[in-house]
């Protein structure tokens, strides 16, 4: 049986609305966002629309603003991981290290 409760915690998780939160409760503008960032004001717009974003990117913005954005996909995880969640079938990853024939 596969579980999809991975996808449902994930696509729960919209960045851009996390990111333009944080903005909006430190008063932290567009303007000011893009100037610490180094981009077009355009840009940070552009930003608080997208669902996903870049890893780096992600690391950049959260310097800026002071906030941890990873810890929501880390307590997405944390939840994912829950006895509630024992159900789902996931296969366990196979290393290379441990693999002798690769």
């Amino acid at each position: 049986m596969k579980c999809d409760c991975t996808e449902n915690f994930v696509a729960r998780i919209h960045i851009g609305n996390e990111i333009a939160g944080v903005m909006a409760r430190g008063r932290y503008s567009p303007s000011w966002l893009a100037r610490v960032l180094f981009c077009d004001r355009t840009n940070i717009y552009k930003i608080m629309r997208k669902s996903t974003i870049d890893i780096a990117l992600l690391m950049r913005i959260s310097v800026a603003l002071h906030h941890d954005f990873f810890r929501i996909y880390s307590d997405a995880f944390d939840e994912i991981m829950t006895a509630d969640n024992k159900n789902c079938e996931t296969p366990a990853p196979q290393s290379r290290h441990h693999n002798r024939d690769l």
